[in-house]
């Protein structure tokens, strides 16, 4: 179930992205799974730009800037199938408590991800698609670092890059395309995973003994970008 909080984030940016095309153009809702006719295949390359924000207090996860590109192909009437790229500058932060005044932190300082996605057309109007598009990938985040923080210095040593699971679903809109190029407005609530962590690179024989791997928090992130598709058949 997704936590309230990222449920009212989602519905109101949809609200926002679809405002646009639903002010002046009669929206219908269709049944994306009674448009199961197979047409021509159609294939298209899109570069996309905007923002990812963290959502939850698992993370200290600022809202940076996020690019990626999409290859999307048409396989039936209501249904395109795509694969995805995401990367951004995202810092994240989970602290674990560990001594009196003393935590230990791990931290990222970039992100990619890689994901597919079903995008089903659920309503049109004579001008623009609107799909909804559950993805399934895997994130991998880099530049990770174990630290030591406390009150008398500290000192960190770099991890290996994490790779782990990642589930997202998205709703947006498609404006009808030229011969050539096109607009795509999407917004993404991804779910993902961190990969396992060891503790600690520092012994204290006063330190409460921890277990030698841990379980990292999910992570939870809202994406919302803008993009230009270009038509390769």
């Amino acid at each position: 179930m997704l936590p309230r909080v990222d449920i009212k984030c989602f519905c109101l940016l949809a609200l926002l992205t679809s405002a646009p095309a639903l002010a002046g153009d009669p929206v219908s809702l269709v049944n994306p799974f009674a448009g199961m006719k197979r047409v021509p295949l159609t294939a298209e390359l899109e570069l996309y730009a905007g923002g990812l924000t963290g959502l939850g207090s698992a993370y200290d996860s600022p809202t940076r800037a996020a690019l990626g590109s999409r290859l999307t192909f048409g396989l039936f009437e209501r249904l395109d199938v795509s694969a995805n790229w995401l990367y951004s500058t995202q810092a994240r932060a989970t602290t674990v408590p560990w001594l009196p005044g003393a935590d230990l932190i791990l931290r990222s300082v970039n992100l990619n991800v890689f994901f597919g996605t079903a995008d089903l057309i659920f309503a049109q109007s004579r001008s623009t698609r609107f799909y909804v598009s559950p993805g399934l990938g895997f994130v991998r985040t880099g530049d990770r670092r174990r630290i030591f923080a406390g009150q008398g210095g500290g000192g960190y040593d770099p991890l290996p890059a994490g790779t782990a699971w990642d589930f997202n679903i998205g709703t947006g809109l498609r404006p009808n395309r030229s011969k050539r190029l096109g607009l795509t407005f999407d917004v993404r609530y991804h779910v993902s995973g961190a990969g396992k962590w060891d503790y600690p690179f520092i012994q204290i024989p006063e330190a409460p003994p921890l277990p030698p791997v841990r379980d990292v928090p999910r992570q939870h992130s809202l994406v919302f970008t803008v993009g230009v598709a270009f038509k390769l058949r």
